[in-house]
């Protein structure tokens, strides 16, 4: 009798070091969007008169710039006047309390993924005007972890996912996290295949 329930002990914790490692080892979230190769190498971006006006281009400039330098050249930002892939836009809401958020507008199921054609940001303009994101540093990291979900990467929520971009809560505070990690990088590599 001992030895089975030292046997099954032992059994679960090879299991539980097994799942450990795994989520250790991956440490991204994918959403299942995707853009084609084609598209992912020329993405094109708009953003309204509201944002060009308070947060400026090189806020821009810097978020997609990060994912680029950092995964070298895939994705490619361009931004556009019109014909966009993804339109970032400005919205006021003090009563939810999200700071940003993206959503998928156009795109069709291949049986695996979704195929995206065209995705919108929006940035919640309350929040990061009025209360906490008066410097281009919070603003490059809120836009570049939209970007990252433009590409089809999710939030993350665990205890050591804090110093990532995509860390899903946003507590108010500089983390100093501006840039994609490796984390991030990898799980687009696991999208896109760079």
């Amino acid at each position: 009798m001992r030895a089975k329930a030292m046997f099954s002990l032992g059994l679960l914790m090879l299991i539980f070091a097994t799942l450990l490692a795994h989520v250790g080892a991956q440490g991204y979230t994918l959403t299942n969007f995707r853009w084609t190769d084609e598209t992912v190498a020329d993405l094109r971006y708009t953003y309204d008169s509201y944002l060009d006006q308070k947060w400026t281009g090189p806020v821009f400039w810097s978020a997609t710039g990060s994912w680029e330098y950092h995964v070298d050249g895939v994705p490619d930002f361009t931004e556009v006047s019109s014909g966009e892939d993804i339109s970032i836009e400005s919205w006021e809401s003090y009563e939810n309390g999200v700071l940003a958020y993206w959503q998928p507008v156009d795109y069709q199921w291949n049986g695996v993924f979704y195929w995206l054609y065209y995705s919108v940001i929006k940035i919640n303009t309350w929040y990061i005007e009025e209360c906490y994101y008066t410097c281009d540093e919070h603003r490059q990291r809120i836009a570049a972890h939209e970007l990252g979900h433009a590409l089809g990467l999710g939030d993350l929520y665990g205890t050591f996912d804090e110093f990532k971009l995509m860390y899903g809560w946003d507590n108010y505070v500089d983390t100093g996290i501006y840039d994609p990690k490796d984390d991030d990088i990898n799980g687009l590599w696991a999208i896109y295949g760079v």
